[in-house]
């Protein structure tokens, strides 16, 4: 009885809410779909509006209050005098003083009321915007829906939240940029990026993005608008700290005295807004660099502005990138709090953007600083789909790292595996105490000294699966290297004692490729490679034999352990062979190099066809015979040992 309560409490304030900030009578569709499939109730008042300063000053909005208003409204909405529109009295209105009424609400709502202050529309339909997301985001039970009806009115309920939230993002945001309405503040929308309430950031986010977009399209404001923000900062960049932070004051850093002391005002206020511009010019940047820097071009064949920044672009983004890195840096903890608004929407920009700042970032740095901020949850119950409510700094922290870590990995899958594959291969050497060079195939050595921490394992695991599950095709290309950080951060005694169903989900989905194979009675894992190698790993260890087995040109398309892992078939698409090979130990138990039993001649690919491993399956029938499936032209063949 008490959560029914609760429950129709919350859905009579969430609908009263929206009803008294949608503006009523600015689109008649709109309006309908609001009273007849959302169930609002139509607002047929005057309504006052405040807003609250910094300083907790009041500034209030009073359309109707006074006789004689503002010169600028026009005549049209001015009440016929000699009185003023009444709240009261409402049951005994006539038809006619009610449809009076409503004409000149639309007037007010046309004519006036988005004019007024920029302040104002940005704070209303950012309120709007994020009750829309709120209640798109409740469950049954705030949405006022009986449980035992259909999934579908809950469906139905949601799809028309979500075109009042269009209609609020596109067309209302569209009249607010022309010149009869006042725009929203870019300010404060850059302001709760990261804020902490989810619906409150997504808003600000959404209506934000549809801003720049729309400067974006027009060349002069464009300039404008960059040239502002791009001076202020280049005056927060500090070329001799690099960009680093240098400031113990988190209010004080970036600011240039000397610049500042030249400036017409210098009050302490002054001051303290002036440092706030510089601090919000460093994340309204990092935000344009990140939705418009594939526009940069890193040289300039004529001296026509590049559309995408300034002129000086590739330098801007050089000295972001640095700042970034600044901010996410742990040496920098003491200047700026770990938790921190700036320190938290670094690492978002980070993700979010980098691509675009790539070149200038030690990916190693990166990798590992984020995986440290992914284990400092206050729960151990997060995950990475938290979609609403207000989160602690903290867990906003660890939400925001993993979710910088899923796009740099998905965006530079390959760089993201061989960095992975380096460091732990470095962690490894450390526990050894073996001095070595690690080599590295493609990636850009790290210069960082960090190694991997047993913390970081579990998130390292998390994102091999989402690589697994979104870039099959590259972690195909390094298969091998994913299978050791795979082995490097499990438990392998649990895997050897207990199988697979007792690690975590990623050893598993390694299993999908049909070119990684595991016996459980051995235990033993075996890997195919696109250079013909076999890699053999016993399990006791997360090292490997290998073994040329194929030539070094061909692609390993398939591989598997005979069901008493005596015998490993593997076979080449674009070769044509099926080889047999016997595995054997050493006295000692461990596995030594394997012995080929036979040859077989078998279909064979054109080496146009892409992905072979696709077009083959391998499966033994029993303990000496294969049979073998080719989908291109469903043919089938059995080979013995």
């Amino acid at each position: 009885a008490s959560l029914d309560e609760t429950s129709k409490s919350l859905s009579t304030l969430s609908n009263l809410l929206v009803e008294l900030l949608h503006p009523w009578s600015f689109d008649k569709n709109v309006d309908q779909l609001c009273e007849k499939r959302l169930q609002l109730k139509r607002i047929n008042r005057f309504f006052s509006f405040g807003i609250l300063s910094k300083n907790d000053h009041l500034t209030i909005v009073l359309p109707t209050w006074q006789q004689h208003l503002n010169d600028n409204v026009p005549e049209t909405f001015l009440p016929p005098p000699p009185k003023l529109i009444s709240f009261g009295e409402t049951d005994i209105e006539d038809e006619e003083t009610l449809k009076q009424k409503r004409e000149r609400i639309e007037t007010y709502v046309y004519q006036w009321r988005w004019k007024y202050s920029t302040i104002l529309n940005t704070e209303h339909l950012l309120s709007l915007v994020t009750m829309v997301y709120i209640l798109m985001n409740c469950d049954r039970w705030i949405n006022n829906i009986p449980s035992d009806q259909d999934e579908q009115l809950l469906l139905t309920q949601r799809e028309c939240w979500s075109k009042l939230l269009q209609f609020y993002c596109s067309d209302m945001i569209e009249q607010c940029q022309t010149i009869a309405f006042e725009s929203l503040s870019i300010e404060i929308l850059c302001s709760h990026w990261q804020d902490l309430c989810l619906e409150l950031r997504d808003a600000a986010r959404k209506l934000l993005e549809k801003e720049l977009d729309h400067l974006h399209n027009n060349n002069d404001s464009w300039h404008i608008f960059i040239s502002k923000w791009s001076n202020l900062f280049n005056q927060s960049y500090s070329k001799e700290m690099d960009g680093a932070l240098f400031d113990q004051d988190i209010r004080d850093i970036f600011v240039d005295d000397i610049y500042y002391n030249n400036e017409i005002t210098t009050t302490a206020t002054s001051k303290e807004q002036y440092k706030a511009q510089q601090l919000l010019s460093i994340v309204l940047i990092g935000i344009v660099g990140a939705r418009y820097g594939q526009e940069i071009e890193p040289t300039k064949q004529s001296s026509t502005p590049i559309k995408g920044f300034t002129v000086d672009s590739p330098e801007m983004i050089l000295k972001l990138s640095r700042i970034l890195t600044s901010l996410l840096s742990p040496s920098n903890v003491d200047h700026i709090p770990l938790h921190s608004v700036l320190r938290r929407t670094a690492i978002d920009l980070i993700g979010r953007g980098y691509t675009i700042w790539e070149p200038y970032l030690d990916i190693g740095q990166v990798l590992l600083t984020l995986l440290d901020l992914c284990a400092i949850s206050d729960s151990s119950t997060v995950t990475s789909n938290v979609l609403s409510g207000i989160l602690t700094p903290k867990t906003d922290t660890c939400l925001t790292a993993r979710t910088a870590l899923n796009l740099i990995a998905t965006s530079r899958s390959n760089v993201v595996i061989i960095t992975l594959a380096r460091e732990i291969a470095k962690y490894v050497l450390a526990q050894s105490g073996t001095i070595s060079s690690v080599p590295a195939r493609t990636a850009t050595p790290s210069q960082t000294s960090i190694t991997i921490k047993n913390e970081q394992k579990t998130e390292i695991l998390r994102l091999v699966r989402i690589l697994i599950e979104k870039c099959p095709h590259d972690v195909a290309e390094l298969i091998l290297e994913v299978t050791d950080i795979t082995l490097n951060c499990i438990d392998l005694s649990t895997l050897r004692h207990r199988g697979i169903q007792a690690v975590s989900e990623t050893f598993g989905l390694l299993l999908r490729y049909p070119i990684v194979t595991y016996c459980q009675d051995s235990p033993k894992l075996c890997v195919g490679t696109r250079t013909g190698v076999l890699a053999l790993y016993d399990l006791k260890t997360p090292k490997y034999q290998a073994c040329q087995a194929h030539p070094k040109n061909e692609v390993i398309s398939c591989v598997e352990f005979s069901p008493d892992g005596k015998y490993l078939a593997s076979y080449s698409a674009y070769e044509g062979i099926l080889y047999f090979w016997q595995t054997a130990n050493t006295f000692f138990g461990s596995t030594s190099t394997i012995h080929l039993v036979s040859r077989h001649a078998a279909q064979r690919l054109d080496r146009s066809i892409p992905s072979p491993m696709k077009k083959v399956d391998l499966t033994w029938i029993d303990r000496s015979s294969v049979r073998m499936f080719w989908h291109i032209d469903k043919t089938e063949k059995t080979f013995k040992v």
